[in-house]
């Protein structure tokens, strides 16, 4: 990315680092992050076991417009389901006989203290 990034773009990259850290710290390897694809992006894919995970994550600096969770609209489930299959199916991997799965990773950045991060596993599941 060239120039200067926005604020939006600075919080959505400090969630991404946050969350891949989160991952790491679980045990989980982190294969690709910000995959683009056609239908979309990715934030980060990672495996969990015999599990792939591809990871939406929801940055915010506090909750009171909602949850990074309440955010998941209907549409951004059908894009993320979309995403999915096109990642799958661009890797070779069968989506009907591999284990994988769609998580939400919500995080709040705490001004001068910790992140809160909340996992929620499986918003879509193959």
């Amino acid at each position: 990315m060239t120039g200067r990034l926005t604020s939006r773009q600075r919080t959505g990259q400090a969630g991404e680092a946050i969350a891949a850290t989160y991952a790491r710290q679980r045990g989980w390897q982190v294969l690709e992050s910000n995959v683009r694809l056609p239908s979309g992006e990715i934030d980060l894919v990672v495996r969990d076991g015999d599990e792939i995970a591809l990871v939406e994550v929801r940055t915010r600096h506090s909750d009171a417009f909602g949850t990074g969770a309440e955010s998941l609209t209907t549409r951004k489930r059908a894009r993320m389901a979309a995403c999915a299959f096109e990642y799958l199916l661009a890797r070779a991997i069968d989506p009907d006989t591999a284990r994988w799965r769609v998580d939400l990773v919500a995080i709040v950045l705490v001004a001068g203290g910790t992140p809160r991060v909340e996992h929620l596993p499986h918003v879509l599941a193959g």
